[in-house]
């Protein structure tokens, strides 16, 4: 419904108007004639302005809200957008500019105009505004500007319509809505109002179908999250950048190629748990795609999620027979890293030597150094000495002194240490420390198979690796004096995690982005309580600066105890998080921790401090739920069948063990999670974030966090990706938990 409003003052329409982007520069005095004449109109979502085809001579400014600007065929029954305006945009300058060089110019509008939230705009009357222009002539050239610069626009829509694929033209489109109507929340950027998927289709010439297809793919790997109203949230606003600017680097080029490069270059850092979420998601573009099979597993792997990859492996049918000599290495690889696991000598020797006997398998088909240098080490640690020696041999007969590239400079060093030769070994890792082709990946992958033969650590020195730190309070931006990321294979801090919500901590945060160091945010609540609480007391350029850490972050987390809504977390909860993640980012480039300043509580921030734990569990079987009750648990109130059971990390195995054997063979599934000292009992009661499949136990983010520091001997915490949330709430990011014992690594 269109309404006119009479009773603006004219003061009103006069700041409308020197709010606007074309009257910049432009004399009070001289707007007077035209705010005298304007007219406010209120316009409510959907509302139309004007229709494609019909007469009209005005200008229209918009004051407040967004409009949407389409183009299409007059007899089309869906028009493309080909523009977002917010306030201080200006729209109608065509058929303006049009009459001011033909007066007598008939034809209606090229474009519809469309109110996509409340939206106030001044309607000038076009006669005057071309009057009042013969005044002011640089006025002209300014929406000259603007028009050209919508018609550049809509030579490239149609070029994308033409040629780019759907998924990209979606993801672009919600960013520019981003733009116009989102709620930045630290974390997330949250549409005003709610889009509908006809409507995004619309605006794309696309089906509903197409949109509501990638908008489920992007909410299950946890891009956007569509509350229970349909209003639609940018979870990770720099993956659907990355979406919105895969472009082929030329036309021989498949559009797979482009999603791989992203995998590679997030296993290149050794970002293994980015790398599985991007594998995991192209593989739901490219299904049959054996290559991105591989790099899932292979990430899944690197991550150390052993059995979740050994599991996908199968699942994907990637056994030793395949063509390509990596995929056929997988296996063996996989059966390595449960040797890693196991406790129990026996199996231990019979895991090594499964291992070489599939690596020697793969080597004898392909004769590559890769499958023989592994093939090699696995046989000395199942204590076949003798013909680990012959295949070492064979891989320096093989390379020798004409070795070039990091991976077969990495085999003679690793052959070289097999024959008892470390000199010789470290002349091979002096050259592939240079290799060109070396990065923080490849170096993590060479170290932990270097650690797996009980190399010494002076030679492992040779290879360099970028360190991880973490920062709190006490944190001095001179800390990270000489402490820029990589350049060639110089050791330095490479990664950072820590917060932003104080003035040191954006300084060093500041400092970490101008040294090009990948930063980590954390924050203790959602962004948007931040920014409130914490940083708009501090001043308007404080808050830029907050936004800017944001904007610059390579990923931000948001903390919350189970069942918290905007309360933060402790300090020391916040403390342990950000230590225990710069652990696990540790681990897989299996390098060291750095801290700057001092620990963000008073106390040592001892990693021996034993963490209270919360689990949940459900189970829909009655005498389970009985039993579960007699045990202790607490039904949840707005959950029933789950139930709280609180223990602490030292004690966790014997309380899942105990919980197993209560719950017997029925359907159930169990989360773990940690208890924050400000989850009140009213928090407490709304139940864990996700849901996971039955007769599984997995785990929160922070847990494995804690986990890294506590270093439970019993339990495997492997990282699954991103799990259903529950009640309507986004996916999660999970964590399996097993046991060391079993084949499975499951409890029983």
């Amino acid at each position: 419904m269109i309404m006119i409003v009479e009773s603006v003052s004219f003061e009103s329409r006069l700041k409308g108007l020197l709010g606007c982007r074309i009257f910049r520069g432009v004399a009070r005095h001289a707007l007077n004639d035209l705010a005298t004449h304007g007219k406010i109109e209120v316009f409510e979502p959907g509302d139309r302005i004007y229709a494609h085809d019909s007469a009209g001579d005005e200008l229209f400014v918009v004051i407040s809200g967004a409009i949407e600007l389409r183009a299409g065929l007059a007899t089309a029954s869906s028009r493309l957008c080909v523009d977002l305006l917010r306030s201080g945009d200006v729209f109608g300058e065509v058929e303006l500019l049009e009459r001011r060089t033909e007066p007598n110019l008939e034809g209606g509008r090229c474009q519809e105009a469309l109110a996509i939230e409340m939206s106030t705009v001044v309607r000038l009357d076009g006669p005057r505004v071309r009057r009042w222009m013969d005044r002011h002539r640089d006025i002209a050239d300014r929406l000259t500007a603007i028009l050209c610069g919508r018609y550049r626009r809509a030579l490239a829509l149609l070029g994308g319509v033409s040629f780019q694929p759907v998924e990209i033209r979606l993801a672009g489109h919600i960013l520019d809505l981003a733009e116009v109507i989102g709620l930045d929340e630290g974390a997330a950027v949250r549409l005003r109002r709610r889009i509908s998927h006809k409507q995004l289709g619309d605006a794309l010439g696309i089906t509903r179908r197409s949109v509501l297809n990638f908008l489920h793919l992007w909410a299950s790997n946890g891009l956007v999250h569509q509350d229970r109203d349909g209003r639609l949230s940018i979870l990770d606003r720099r993956r659907l950048v990355e979406i919105s600017e895969v472009r082929p680097r030329d036309e021989w080029e498949s559009e797979v190629g482009r999603w791989l490069a992203m995998i590679d270059a997030a296993l290149a850092v050794g970002h293994n748990t980015r790398a599985r979420d991007l594998a995991m998601e192209t593989l739901e573009r490219f299904p049959k795609n054996e290559t991105i099979k591989h790099r899932a597993v292979m990430a899944t792997a690197r991550a150390g999620a052993t059995r979740s990859a050994l599991a996908l492996c199968r699942e994907f049918g990637l056994g030793v027979d395949a063509r390509d000599e990596d995929v056929a290495a997988l296996e063996p690889r996989l059966i390595k890293d449960l040797h890693l696991r196991e406790s129990d000598p026996t199996r231990r020797a019979e895991t090594a030597l499964a291992s070489a006997t599939k690596y020697e398998a793969v080597y004898a088909r392909t004769g590559g150094h890769y499958p023989a240098i592994n093939a090699a080490t696995m046989y000395r640690l199942a204590g076949r000495r003798d013909r680990s020696e012959e295949l070492a041999t064979a891989v320096l007969s093989g390379l020798g002194s004409t070795a070039a590239g990091y991976y077969p400079l990495a085999s003679c060093a690793e052959a070289s240490v097999l024959l008892g030769r470390p000199d010789e070994a470290a002349t091979y890792l002096r050259r592939a420390a240079q290799a060109r082709d070396g990065n923080p990946g490849t170096v993590a992958t060479t170290r932990r198979q270097l650690r797996l033969i009980g190399i010494d650590e002076s030679l492992i020195a040779l290879l360099p690796q970028m360190k991880v730190g973490h920062y709190g309070i006490g944190a001095e931006v001179e800390d990270l004096a000489g402490r820029k990321a990589p350049s060639g294979r110089v050791p330095s801090v490479g990664v950072v995690f820590g917060g932003i919500a104080s003035p040191q901590e954006i300084r060093f945060a500041e400092a970490a982005i101008e040294a090009e160091i990948e930063l980590h945010v954390v924050l203790p609540s959602a962004g948007s309580w931040v920014r409130r609480h914490r940083i708009a007391p501090l001043g308007e350029d404080w808050v830029d600066r907050y936004d800017r850490c944001l904007e610059a972050a390579a990923r931000v987390r948001v903390l919350t105890s189970p069942g918290q809504t905007d309360q933060p977390v402790s300090t020391r909860t916040m403390a342990r998080y950000v230590k225990g993640m710069a652990r696990l980012r540790a681990i897989e480039l299996q390098t060291e921790v750095v801290r700057f300043g001092h620990p963000l509580t008073e106390d040592k921030n001892d990693d021996t401090e034993d963490a209270r734990c919360v689990l949940f569990v459900e189970s829909d079987d009655d005498v389970a739920v009985g039993r579960l009750v007699r045990a202790g648990g607490r039904p949840i109130s707005r959950a029933p069948r789950i139930h709280r059971v609180e223990c602490t990390m030292k004690g966790l195995s014997d309380e899942i063990a105990t919980l197993r054997a209560v719950l017997g063979d029925g359907d159930w599934r169990i989360v773990c999670d940690v208890i924050d000292e400000t989850c009140d009992e009213r928090n407490a009661n709304r139940g864990p974030d996700m849901s996971p499949p039955l007769r599984t136990i997995h785990a929160s983010e922070m847990f494995a966090a804690e986990a890294a520091l506590w270093k439970p001997e019993t339990l495997t915490v492997d990282y699954v990706g991103r799990l259903p949330g529950r009640e309507g709430r986004p996916p999660v990011t999970a964590y399996r938990i097993g046991s060391t014992s079993g084949d499975d690594g499951d409890f029983r």
